[in-house]
């Protein structure tokens, strides 16, 4: 892998230690939403948080700001 990708192989090491370490956080990431979701009381209030938040994404700007 190393020859045909002109990378080390600690480079080429390195990208694959971080894209497991991103994979485990996409997983950990799920699985506390689906918990989250059990709970309706909790979901309910994480989903009006995110429309508090989208509120707030253009904060007054117009596209061309």
């Amino acid at each position: 892998m190393a020859s045909a990708s002109g990378e080390t192989i600690g480079e080429i090491l390195a990208k694959a230690v971080e894209s497991y370490r991103r994979e485990l956080l996409l997983e950990d990431t799920n699985e506390a939403f689906s918990k989250l979701k059990e709970q309706a009381d909790l979901w309910k209030g994480e989903l009006g948080e995110r429309e508090e938040w989208e509120g707030s994404l253009l904060d007054g700007q117009s596209d061309h700001e």
